[in-house]
Parts: C-alpha cells; structure tokens; sequence
C-alpha cells in the first residue's frame, strides 16, 4: 500500500456496537462487490476487533465516549485507524503474552495477528491502526 488512499472515511462516533454494525456496513459498501469474500470477512473481522477493543477497554461504562475511526481505502488494500479516548494500555506486556484460549481477553491481538498483514500502536496504547493488503476478485 503505497502511495494516497482512493478514498479515506473519518467516523467520530458514540462507543457502542450498534454504531459500529453501521460502520462495518459502510466499510463492506465502500470495498466493493469486486473483492473476495475472504477479504471482505477478514477487513469485517479486523474493523469490529480494532471498534470492539477500543469501545470495552478504551471507553467507560455507561459513558458518552466517543471513538474515532478513519478508513483509508487503497487500489490494492485497506488501513483502518481508531482511537479511543482512554489512557491506553502497556502495549508492550500485551504484545509478549502468548495466547491463552481459556482467559476472556487476548482474542482481539489474536485476530488482528492473523488477519492483518501490519499492526501498529501509538506510544500511549489507545490507538491503533491495521493494514490489510487486497486483490480484487
């Protein structure tokens, strides 16, 4: 992915999943009927991991968040970038822990491991950007 995005989507939107069902709409919308379903899962899987981490751990219960989300859509991939409006986290302790099926947490870094083709945190631990490379169908 180099080089400008075609296009480029900026959300600032209220920290709860109904928004983001319509964001992960929008996102299938603007990728296109040209892109294979197993791109288009996996940019869906990637959009609400980043969306759902960021909502339940970037942003308090019961509150007014709000959590931003920009979309870069490139000819041959996809960057996604959202921040939340909590302190973050020690991303570098999260990054070395390996992967434990049993426990409620580790499963967003999992999929993000798997399905992104790039990760990358701020220094502060509460934004995050993906790169999913595509082809077209």
């Amino acid at each position: 992915m180099a080089g400008k995005p075609v296009k480029v989507i900026r959300k600032k939107i209220l920290a709860n999943v109904e928004n983001l069902d319509r964001l992960c709409v929008e996102l299938r919308e603007n990728l296109g009927e040209r892109r294979q379903e197993t791109e288009l899962f996996a940019c869906d899987l990637l959009l609400r991991e980043v969306m759902l981490n960021a909502i339940m751990h970037g942003c308090p219960e019961a509150s007014e968040s709000m959590v931003r989300c920009k979309l870069s859509f490139f000819s041959d991939g996809l960057q996604i970038t959202v921040q939340d409006e909590g302190c973050g986290f020690d991303r570098n302790v999260w990054l070395v822990r390996p992967y434990d099926p049993d426990k409620d947490s580790g499963r967003g870094l999992m999929i993000i491991r798997r399905y992104a083709d790039r990760f990358r945190y701020n220094y502060s631990g509460n934004c995050l950007s993906v790169k999913k490379s595509l082809r077209l169908a």
